[in-house]
C-alpha cells in the first residue's frame, strides 16, 4: 500500500496555506504491517488523503463486484439446461401425488 497524500502538489493545502500534512482536514495517518517474505510483520506508516483513498477503494470494490456478477451469470448459464429436468421432476411428482 502506498501513500496517497501528495502534500507538495495538493491544491487544498496551497489554498488554505497549510504548512504540514498533519494539519490538513483530509489527512489520515494509519499503521499497517507489511506482508511478504521481506516484510515479516514490520509496521509501516501510511499517509493518506481521505478523498483519494476513498476513490481508490471504490474502484477496487467496483472491480470485485463486476467479477462476482460475471461469475454469478456464468453459474446461471451453466445451470440453465437443468431447468427442463427440474420441470420434468416437478410434473412427475404432481402426477404421483394425484
Amino acid at each position: 500500500m502506498e501513500d496517497t497524500c501528495k502534500f507538495e502538489k495538493c491544491v487544498i493545502a496551497k489554498r488554505l496555506k497549510i504548512k504540514r500534512p498533519e494539519e490538513c482536514v483530509n489527512h489520515v495517518e494509519s499503521w499497517w504491517t507489511e506482508d511478504g517474505p521481506e516484510g515479516k510483520g514490520k509496521p509501516v506508516k501510511i499517509d493518506d488523503c481521505a478523498p483519494v483513498r476513498t476513490m481508490l477503494m471504490v474502484q477496487e470494490l467496483h472491480g470485485r463486484l463486476v467479477g462476482v456478477e460475471k461469475s454469478q451469470e456464468q453459474q446461471r448459464n451453466a445451470l440453465q439446461p437443468l431447468s427442463g429436468l427440474i420441470q420434468m421432476a416437478k410434473d412427475y411428482r404432481q402426477k404421483a401425488l394425484a
